[in-house]
């Protein structure tokens, strides 16, 4: 069989676009629905607001986890719950161009 995306040994060729990616377990689906009805946006105000306290103080895991969600594209729980994947480094830096 012929695939150009293969090489002999049947094993992902250079160029390879990949796939979609393993799609989310119902499981995965029923926890992130559950932790959106548990943490209500004034809950979660709460738990940013003592982030952004303490990186202030200095402390790096609250200012790694803020960084993670401000400076790089998080997939959201809507997304998540789809299968959906966070644009690569390569498509922010394309969108930046535009």
């Amino acid at each position: 069989m012929d695939d150009p995306f293969r090489n002999s040994d049947g094993r992902f060729a250079p160029g390879n676009p990949g796939g979609p990616g393993r799609p989310p377990r119902s499981v995965e689906s029923d926890y992130l629905r559950v932790l959106a009805e548990e943490v209500p946006p004034e809950a979660w105000r709460e738990v940013v607001r003592r982030a952004v306290k303490a990186a202030k103080r200095g402390e790096p895991k609250s200012r790694n986890w803020l960084s993670e969600y401000l400076l790089k594209r998080s997939p959201t729980l809507e997304e998540l719950a789809r299968g959906a994947k966070a644009p690569t480094d390569a498509e922010n830096e394309h969108d930046d161009d535009n």
